[in-house]
């Protein structure tokens, strides 16, 4: 790539094998970089290896190679990497949370992840990485809070700044892939077909277009496991194909990972074509959706619009009511979109001579919103604005919402009493 300023990568790391891509800006889209020069092969083992005597470190194709022939060290499971093959699981080392010696010195998970991802991301070719991405988006195939924020730990360990990397799970890369394609393909719903082996299941995106912003949401349809013949395979998936999308309503259907083949699918592709939908296959669609998220957060700001509800994010704002000036706002302490595990605000509020608070729900799939209040037994009694309150809100689940409020007081003559009230906010 020609590219060495203001780079923008998507990252798939994937349990057994990852990619690379980045934005080309003259093509305005992003562009997979092949695991060996020349070949239209992208995807690489998700493997590290770590020679001898400090000898440097080993990734993906390399990382098995001299691990098996060269006495390298491979980082895995240590059940997994026991016959010294490099074959184990790299990724399941990370995710089970403990680190690895080793040649004698002790690694945490985010340093070895760290160091996967310097190895890796010298594919792009660039003289200085640190000094030439401008942002990098990971997609993983699952997330939960642990991992996100050891995959974002790992990212900060490998000298990226936090608020150039976004991380997120397979869903969510999907969600930025598909709103990225032309009108005329996220015009409706679209569809998500995945592929392992014989096993394929569907997963169906639409936004509701109620009220503003548009909440948009993926669900699991279905699944199914296909014969092997080709005249039998063929029939099963267009069978399914037909169940999942039933009359239509889909401007967009893509078919990721392996197993799909047009040669043996000519009813099948009938059928993923019904109704006036696009259909597409390949491999990359998750790496070139976090390029994707990379260059729509740091740049395009198109999807102002939409707010992406996953399965870990928040679906409600939760806020107060404020007094600014001559008129009253209402002012979010979590808003819907966010992760759960990572929604989280602190703020502090001076109350017109209450005992108590009142939180407002908002959802922000169009419901109406609600009031919630939260009694402030044994407040002090005290002149009115003569009290400050701390309230903090985070989420210890997608659907709760846990608010705390301390009394703070107000100045010397009104002293602290630092007592916490709590209450949890269905979401």
């Amino acid at each position: 790539m020609k590219e060495v300023r203001k780079v923008l990568v998507g990252f798939e790391l994937g349990e057994e094998e990852s990619q690379i891509c980045y934005f080309d800006r003259k093509a305005a889209e992003p562009v997979s970089i092949p695991a060996r020069v020349g070949t239209n092969s992208f995807a690489f083992p998700t493997a590290l290896t770590a020679m001898p005597g400090g000898n440097g470190w080993h990734f993906g194709l390399e990382a098995r190679y001299f691990a098996s022939r060269e006495g390298g060290i491979p980082v895995c499971l240590p059940e997994d990497g026991a016959d010294g093959s490099g074959s184990g699981s790299f990724l399941g080392l990370i995710r089970s949370g403990g680190g690895m010696e080793v040649d004698g010195r002790y690694y945490e998970p985010h340093e070895l992840l760290a160091q996967f991802f310097r190895e890796a991301l010298k594919m792009l070719g660039l003289p200085d990485p640190l000094k030439s991405i401008a942002g990098i988006g990971v997609a993983v195939p699952s997330l939960d809070g642990a991992f996100a924020l050891l995959v974002r730990k790992s990212l900060s360990a490998a000298g990226f700044r936090s608020g150039i990397c976004f991380v997120m799970d397979a869903d969510e890369s999907f969600y930025y892939y598909g709103y990225s394609q032309r009108a005329e393909v996220c015009a409706r719903k679209m569809g998500l077909i995945r592929f392992g082996g014989n096993h394929v299941s569907f997963l169906s995106m639409e936004e509701n277009r109620t009220r503003k912003p548009f909440a948009v949401t993926v669900a699991e349809e279905g699944e199914v496991t296909l014969p092997e013949e080709p005249e039998e395979r063929d029939s099963a998936f267009a069978d399914a194909v037909t169940e999942w999308t039933g009359s239509g309503g889909y401007s967009g259907i893509f078919i990721t990972g392996s197993g799909f083949s047009p040669d043996w699918a000519g009813k099948s592709i009938k059928a993923l074509s019904h109704g006036g939908a696009r259909v597409f296959e390949g491999g990359n669609l998750y790496v070139k959706g976090a390029c994707w998220a990379a260059y729509e957060r740091l740049e395009r700001h198109s999807f102002k619009n939409r707010i992406y509800l996953g399965a870990d994010r928040v679906r409600a704002a939760v806020g107060i009511d404020i007094i600014e000036g001559a008129g009253q706002r209402f002012f979010p302490l979590i808003s819907p979109g966010e992760n759960w595990y990572e929604a989280r605000s602190v703020c502090e509020v001076i109350p017109e001579g209450r005992s108590d608070l009142f939180v407002t729900v908002v959802p922000a799939d169009g419901m109406a919103h609600r009031s919630e209040r939260i009694v402030l037994n044994g407040l002090p009694a005290r002149p009115d604005r003569a009290t400050r309150l701390r309230l903090s809100a985070s989420c210890p689940s997608p659907d709760v919402c846990h608010i705390e409020a301390e009394d703070l007081g107000f100045g010397e003559l009104y002293p602290a009493t630092h007592e916490v009230w709590t209450m949890d906010v269905s979401l």
